[in-house]
């Protein structure tokens, strides 16, 4: 979902690549690069071990909340 049920942009290009991207590293477990809810996700890996919330990546220089 790009938008939310009011029509606002939830997800977008990540600001560092200006791309929506995902990496499988296997079953459940990736890593991701992308702006939600104006956070940007830039190298953001899954599954985190913090309730399902991804951790930064080496590249990565957003916050990830």
């Amino acid at each position: 979902m790009s938008h939310d049920v009011t029509g606002k942009e939830v997800v977008r290009p990540s600001d560092e690549t200006g791309g929506i991207e995902y990496l499988s590293s296997g079953p459940g477990t990736g890593q991701c690069s992308l702006s939600c809810q104006g956070h940007d996700h830039e190298g953001a890996r899954f599954p985190s071990g913090l309730g399902g919330r991804p951790t930064r990546g080496a590249g990565s220089r957003g916050g990830v909340r």
